[in-house]
């Protein structure tokens, strides 16, 4: 109910800057929406979401062309339409487009996990991130690996830029509701070697457990925890770990806990279209905390505070502050 009081408040705003001929992801920067939201208000006012991006007159295509400051890709991200079309005004006005600028990275990333750093980053690579391998023209392919987090934890995205050894940028999302940050990698070989080890294209529900070292388990696991885990505490004052993945996956995650730690073999639920894991009792809470984070060298700075709150008894949070 809220979303539908919500699209019928900016419902007029929409038209009135989509008639100005005003991207359709400017105008979800500018509002606050989401790009489905932006869709169905012009579809239900008879607007074609990319109609007036299709004209060869597109104005503001051809001056993103005329720039020279982007590529094909970036100007049809921009514009919120595809590089065809772009290509197609380019070809039509006689324009060169600016070549799409090639980032470094260091491809043998995830080769093999050998260290507390290979263990973590997939992990959060897992929990956060996914891979795409997009099928183009001729037998070509595109193979992207993209990972997605709240702006506040921005500087956490910078130390996987680190260890990728990449200097591909952070771009702020659109969204003024949820402000989050997204590093994208065009590699084929971080992406092969991401799928290899379970982190696969529509991995939701259907990730792998990865066969990684018994010493390296914990590293792996708090990855994960930092990308999809929180500290609850219930209204009785019971601190809780949780876990959301596919229901295998946290399967085996609790199994090896339970061998390594002794912890209650709580269940696995179904929460909606994915499955949920929680601890058992405080002392559970803190014993797999430590596990995680004793000795670790890389970790979410937030997460951490919060496993130091636990294991020293100041709980005070609830699950919508420390996820």
């Amino acid at each position: 109910m809220i979303r539908v009081l919500k699209r019928k408040a900016y419902t007029e705003k929409v038209l009135s800057l989509f008639d100005a001929v005003t991207p359709v992801l400017h105008i979800c920067e500018s509002l606050g929406l989401s790009r489905p939201t932006v869709y169905k208000i012009l579809r239900e006012n008879g607007r074609s979401p990319r109609g007036f991006i299709l004209s060869p007159e597109s104005p503001y295509i051809l001056e993103c062309l005329n720039s020279r400051r982007y590529s094909a890709r970036e100007i049809a991200r921009k514009a919120g339409t595809s590089t065809a079309v772009v290509s197609r005004v380019a070809r039509d006005h006689n324009i060169t487009i600016r070549p799409q600028r090639r980032w470094k990275v260091r491809s043998s990333s995830w080769s093999q996990v050998a260290t507390e750093h290979d263990a973590y980053w997939l992990g959060f690579a897992m929990a956060d991130g996914y891979v795409r391998i997009k099928h183009r023209a001729k037998g070509t392919h595109e193979y992207l690996f993209r990972l997605h987090i709240q702006r506040r934890d921005v500087e956490h995205l910078n130390k996987l830029r680190e260890y990728l050894g990449t200097d591909a940028p952070i771009r702020n999302s659109r969204n003024r509701v949820h402000p989050s940050v997204t590093l994208e990698i065009w590699n084929k070989e971080i992406v092969h070697n991401l799928s290899r080890l379970g982190c696969t294209p529509r991995k939701s529900d259907r990730e792998q457990f990865p066969n990684i070292r018994e010493d390296l388990f914990r590293h792996f696991l708090r990855g994960y925890f930092d990308g999809d885990g929180w500290f609850t505490t219930e209204p009785s004052g019971r601190t809780r770990l949780g876990l959301l993945g596919g229901r295998s996956f946290l399967v085996k995650i609790r199994d090896r806990l339970v061998a390594l730690l002794g912890i209650y073999r709580g269940q696995v639920q179904k929460l909606g279209n994915i499955h949920r894991f929680l601890t058992g009792s405080n002392a559970d809470a803190v014993k797999v905390a430590r596990f995680m984070y004793d000795g670790s060298t890389v970790y979410l700075d937030r997460k951490y505070q919060n496993h130091k709150r636990v294991e020293n008894g100041n709980n005070g949070c609830n699950q919508e502050e420390v996820r």
